[in-house]
């Protein structure tokens, strides 16, 4: 079956047009993750809070899984 996964933070939005074929629900949510952990190597750099999400989209339209990551970086001392 064909999943996309869309990725979105608190600026952006961005729409899988293209999807993935994978066996099933459950690779599909662990693409998610994989995709959101790749994405916020480079979407967090210099921000003290933020949060992104992994949204994953069966062929039709529905939402079948979301996966939110939160920063929140704190200067102590």
């Amino acid at each position: 079956m064909r999943y996309y996964i869309d990725i979105e933070d608190r600026q952006r939005h961005s729409f899988d047009c293209e999807g993935i074929e994978l066996p099933d629900l459950e690779a599909a949510k662990a693409e998610a993750i994989a995709v959101i952990l790749d994405v916020c190597r480079d979407a967090f750099i210099g921000r003290m809070q933020d949060e992104l999400t992994a949204s994953v989209r069966d062929e039709s339209g529905g939402m079948l899984f979301r996966a939110k990551l939160l920063l929140h970086k704190e200067r102590l001392g």
